[in-house]
């Protein structure tokens, strides 16, 4: 039996949106949707994408509220999860990026979704298999988790292919994005399909 997070009732639709909240510019986001496929519930990928934001300060803030309330009117969300901000960087970045996460969580909370704080350690444990900083053959969380979510759901395409502006990758974002949303639904006991395979949720001990 699984050790159920926050208990959300599964018999009941979950559309949940993960963030990858940005420091600046790139805001990685994505939406999951849940099915009941006889029985079994899954949850699958509905829209994904790194949005792009201006370099002033308010206008940012403002455009993060305004995309983030598009999306759950939009897609009717009633669920977020986002990154856990916390541990060790440069003070100005991390103010940012608290800052931005802030508005995410005021604007879920405004709509009254379920809001969950992921570690990544735990989203690289239940999507990746491995919660560790580098695996056994050296492989970082970030990369990890950006091969898994370009494996699952974009099977066969690059890394650039799949996000990029201005010719630069920004793929980073969107597989985070990818990473803590699969996350809330496997903490959850919800088995994640995509074109390339499926990732079971780890019980959690």
């Amino acid at each position: 039996m699984y050790n159920i997070i926050n208990k959300v009732n599964i018999m009941n639709k979950i559309i949940v949106a993960g963030f990858d909240p940005p420091a600046s510019s790139n805001l990685g986001w994505s939406v999951f949707e849940t099915y009941d496929e006889l029985g079994r519930i899954v949850g699958k990928l509905l829209d994904a994408g790194v949005e792009k934001l201006p370099d002033d300060e308010s206008e940012r803030l403002l455009k993060i509220r305004d995309f983030i309330v598009d999306l759950i009117e939009k897609y009717n969300i009633n669920a977020m999860a986002f990154e856990k901000s916390i541990g060790q960087g440069f003070a100005a970045i991390r103010a940012m990026v608290c800052e931005n996460t802030g508005v995410i969580k005021l604007v879920g909370a405004s709509y009254g979704v379920d809001l969950a704080a992921i570690h990544t350690s735990t989203m690289a444990l239940q999507f990746t298999g491995f919660g560790g900083t580098k695996d056994q053959n050296g492989l970082s969380k970030k990369t990890r988790t950006k091969q898994t979510a370009r494996d699952i759901f974009y099977p066969g395409q690059s890394f650039k292919s799949i996000a990029s502006h201005n010719g630069n990758e920004c793929f980073e974002h969107l597989s985070d994005a990818i990473g803590l949303c699969a996350t809330y639904l496997l903490q959850r006991g919800i088995i994640i399909e995509g074109a390339g395979g499926t990732i079971e949720p780890k019980i959690n001990k």
